[in-house]
């Protein structure tokens, strides 16, 4: 199989049922009309924008690539920092395989991949720590300097970590980079229909303006590939991450905490603490310092006695990595009852109803349990697809090595396989 080009492009939580409605659009139309897909691809928990990007590019489970969240655990801090770094990622990607085989690379605002020497060339998903602020200062950190004058063409388009400008930021970087490099392997993430998703709801219907967009954008990659000749010679990916459910309450599992003397604190400010939450929306991930890890354990379970309207489940790390394949420092994860999300919060009302904005306090949001909520597509589109089959389910782990096998590639030591079924 000769290796060619491609372009995984990741429209972040786009579901299955999302897959009929784009094949009418006009640009992903026309990639559909040549493809294979696996319609519901199983994901990895929590399901997160940061640990399945980074399960996408290394086929492993975040046992083993090492990002539990999209956030650290950072107390005290207004603005957390989130795994922006691939150095982060205790296995090899797919850049770095790639690379190894002789491939050049390029990233664009793809979650987990910052820093200079990552790709040949890459855009960071990074943002400043407060809207106000020059964003250059941390792009000039986790770019490639190779790219550093497509950065300062598009900045101005930034808007924070805001959507669609960071949509409109990634796509003419990603085409400026496809005319001036033509990169074998290009990885772009758009995020739009997601943020969407947290403003609006799930249904299809209700984001139909987001997907609109996104098609835009997947045109704009589709002409700079044109303009450069390699159109026929190109595999287009494009994929999700992970699903959504509704959220009928937010619930601050932090002052429960508090409450019972695990947490003192002054307001909002963390004075000292021996059993203090992270959470991922519907699931949440449970810290312990100075306590016996039993003893938290029995306070967990209790808490759970007293509010089973909000807490399905209490796992050890070792039972969730056993379940779930997730390790962490942590020592404990909860798991929330279905539409129940967990909030930090210290102060102001336990329960909290969704709100418009923030993915950790929307009406619709993810982090569940992987066996819950819509299940994302994976599609291959060009002459290197089986052209109208479809795989009923697959992995999330899955992804990597299948890409790699688009270029002969071997993805070795990963937790995926290569799907049968996609490939001619």
């Amino acid at each position: 199989m000769g290796r060619g080009k491609v372009i995984v492009i990741s429209i972040d939580a786009m579901f299955n049922s999302d897959v009929e409605v784009m094949r009418k659009k006009k640009n992903l139309g026309r990639l559909f009309s040549n493809s294979s897909m696996v319609e519901r691809v199983h994901c990895i928990y929590p399901t997160y924008t940061y640990p399945c990007h980074a399960s996408i590019m290394t086929g492993c489970y975040p046992n083993r690539h090492g990002i539990c969240h999209n956030e650290l655990f950072q107390i005290n801090k207004d603005s957390h920092d989130w795994y922006w770094w691939a150095k982060d990622i205790k296995v090899p990607t797919m850049v770095d395989v790639a690379k190894e085989n002789g491939l050049t690379t390029a990233t664009v605002c793809w979650p987990v991949m910052g820093g200079k020497n990552v790709a040949d060339y890459t855009i960071a998903e990074i943002w400043a720590p407060k809207r106000e602020d020059d964003p250059t200062p941390r792009f000039d950190e986790a770019n490639s300097p190779n790219v550093k004058h497509i950065f300062e063409k598009h900045k101005s388009e930034l808007n924070h970590m805001k959507t669609p400008e960071f949509d409109n930021f990634a796509t003419d970087c990603a085409v400026d980079i496809i005319k001036e490099f033509s990169p074998d392997l290009l990885f772009v993430h758009l995020s739009y229909v997601d943020h969407q998703r947290h403003n609006c709801g799930i249904e299809t219907e209700k984001i139909l303006h987001a997907i609109d967009f996104v098609d835009e954008k997947v045109g704009e990659i589709i002409k700079a590939v044109e303009e450069t000749g390699n159109y026929e010679d190109t595999t287009f990916v494009v994929l999700g991450d992970h699903g959504h459910m509704m959220v009928n309450a937010n619930v601050q599992i932090n002052q429960i905490l508090a409450q019972k003397g695990y947490i003192t604190h002054a307001g909002e400010k963390v004075i000292d603490w021996k059993i203090m939450a992270h959470p991922s929306s519907f699931s949440a991930e449970i810290y312990t310092k100075d306590i016996d890890k039993d003893e938290a354990k029995k306070v967990l379970e209790e808490i759970q006695k007293e509010y089973p309207q909000y807490i399905e489940r209490v796992m050890t790390r070792f039972e969730v990595e056993e379940i779930y394949h997730l390790s962490g420092a942590f020592d404990f994860v909860i798991e929330g009852v279905n539409n129940i999300i967990f909030g930090p919060s210290l102060t102001g009302d336990f329960v909290r109803k969704p709100q418009k904005g923030d993915y950790k306090t929307s009406v619709s949001t993810h982090g569940f349990a992987p066996e819950k909520g819509d299940n994302p597509p994976f599609v291959i589109c060009g002459n290197k697809a089986d052209a109208g089959k479809r795989v009923k389910e697959a992995r999330l782990v899955d992804e990597a090595p299948t890409i790699m096998k688009l270029f002969g590639i071997e993805m070795k030591n990963t937790d995926g396989k290569v799907i049968k079924g996609l490939l001619k």
